[in-house]
């Protein structure tokens, strides 16, 4: 990114802007004021539809941005609302499963439990603790119970609605991922056309000192949108006075 210096002592110093969203919106500014003049008044360059057109691509990339990170959200939000509903269920069919198959629970496997052998050989049947964990177990345990006969199954009459939570969960797990997918590929598109939209907005600002203010960074730019700030005083700085150190008095 490119960094204009002015070698002009006004008193006065433009803050640039440090975030994407910021340099979008000191552009939509600068677009408003300079589109208040005539055209034969406007700046040469950058000329106006350059700006215009840098600004429109990254105002997509931040649009899309918030949109896919919403459509994340909400989809992230059904997802444990699905799980919240299906974990107790779960737990009962967890434990109905290490029942039935008490005599040989390394069967457990077959719907989506982890098993492992402890000692004196005897198998081990680890319970799912993270809502990761319980939501592989929900699309493992719908899918080998429904693989069954009615007759056979761990919830026998009572499966649907294992397999409805099960469909919603895994249909918006799918939809957070390609949510996050798209939010990324947009955050680094308007990231990289926020940065030449800036390096507009750092020449137009330059041309304005130069052309139109008598070479001197004044206030009256904020009507552009640039923030412009005091800069400290060096005579006021030079002429402070070091501080020194008093002894202390002693008690009287």
């Amino acid at each position: 990114m490119a960094t204009l210096v002015i070698g002009i002592e006004s008193g006065y110093q433009w803050v640039t802007p440090t975030t994407d969203a910021e340099i979008i919106e000191l552009a939509q500014q600068y677009i408003a004021q300079e589109s208040k003049m005539k055209a034969a008044a406007q700046l040469a360059a950058p000329a106006l539809s350059t700006v215009q057109a840098a600004l429109t691509t990254a105002q997509g990339g931040l649009e899309t941005a918030r949109r896919e990170e919403n459509r994340r959200a909400e989809s992230a939000t059904e997802f444990h609302r699905a799980q919240a509903q299906a974990t107790p269920l779960l737990v009962e069919a967890f434990e109905q499963l290490k029942w039935r198959q008490r005599d040989n629970l390394s069967r457990l496997q077959q719907w989506g439990l982890k098993t492992k052998t402890g000692v004196k050989g005897k198998v081990l049947v680890t319970k799912p603790r993270t809502e990761q964990e319980w939501a592989a177990f929900l699309q493992e345990f719908v899918a080998k119970e429904a693989s069954l006969p009615e007759a056979e199954r761990v919830m026998a009459g009572n499966l649907l609605p294992l397999q409805d939570l099960a469909a919603v969960a895994r249909s918006n797990q799918v939809e957070r991922a390609s949510a996050q997918s798209a939010r990324k590929l947009a955050v680094e598109t308007r990231s990289m056309t926020a940065g030449p939209l800036l390096d507009l907005l750092q020449l137009a600002f330059g041309l304005l000192v130069v052309t139109r203010f008598e070479r001197r960074v004044t206030t009256a730019l904020e009507a552009w949108g640039f923030k412009i700030r005091a800069t400290p005083s060096k005579s006021a700085a030079a002429a402070a006075p070091d501080p020194v150190d008093t002894p202390a008095m002693a008690p009287g």
